[in-house]
């Protein structure tokens, strides 16, 4: 009799242990649910924080390929471009201001662009179609490798600073040894313009660069003068007349 007692207080023991395990779980089991319902969701589309890239350098490229002339910028445009410097100089220049209609200096001829852009270029200088929208140029019968561009096209959409340092960004990847003078914001005419100057490498030699962009009635317009950097002396009062003489 006392082993059955025994036997049997054995037994409820096991039971009462096995019960207070199966307690024990559901226990640990309805505060693990309760703490995941009751914690913070995130909110919908959250998304983890994108760190910012820092701005781009320019440096000129090593090996790049060589720029024919025709390559040299024309009227900007609305096609994407490398992502690089955003900035220029805060310096405004005020162009010259413009002549008498009809006032062609001696030594120079007049033209007429695309979008009704007007000018004078050496006398003697024929003009062709170029690279670039609504672009002209004109190359010196005694050296080839100073030449005139000038035109007019469509404005593009953005500002003309920033479209103007976009196109800066592209073409100084392109072009061998591009080294920036001044790319400043200016006003000609009463207009938005933005004049840049740079060089860079054609074929053997240094190349400077000079030009005003300026838009008018939804039109950008532009005159670009180039000569090797070595005589560009004698050919920057050639920009300085083509500008002077420029309309609209």
């Amino acid at each position: 009799m006392i082993g059955r007692l025994a036997g049997l207080r054995g037994q409820l023991s096991s039971r009462w242990l096995a019960l207070a395990f199966v307690l024990a779980y559901l226990v640990i089991s309805i505060t693990v649910g309760v703490s995941l319902l009751t914690a913070p969701s995130p909110a919908d589309g959250a998304t983890a924080p994108v760190t910012r890239t820092p701005p781009v350098t320019y440096q000129n490229p090593s090996g790049s390929a060589p720029m024919t002339r025709l390559g040299v910028p024309g009227p900007a445009d609305d096609s994407p471009t490398p992502e690089g410097p955003t900035s220029t100089t805060t310096t405004t220049t005020t162009a010259p201001p413009k002549p008498t209609p009809g006032d062609v200096p001696a030594g120079y001829q007049r033209v007429t662009g695309p979008a009704g852009m007007r000018t004078v270029i050496p006398t003697g200088w024929r003009t062709q179609r170029s690279s670039g929208p609504g672009a002209m140029q004109a190359v010196d019968p005694a050296d080839a490798d100073r030449y005139v561009k000038y035109g007019g096209s469509a404005a593009p959409l953005i500002a003309i600073e920033t479209s103007h340092i976009r196109y800066e960004n592209d073409f100084a990847v392109r072009a061998p040894d591009y080294r920036r003078l001044k790319l400043d914001s200016a006003t000609y005419g009463g207009h938005d313009a933005v004049e840049w100057e740079f060089e860079h490498r054609d074929g053997d030699g240094i190349l400077h660069v000079r030009s005003l962009y300026w838009r008018a009635d939804g039109k950008e317009y532009f005159v670009l003068v180039a000569a090797p950097a070595a005589r560009w002396t004698a050919a920057k009062p050639i920009y300085d007349t083509m500008i002077a003489h420029a309309t609209p």
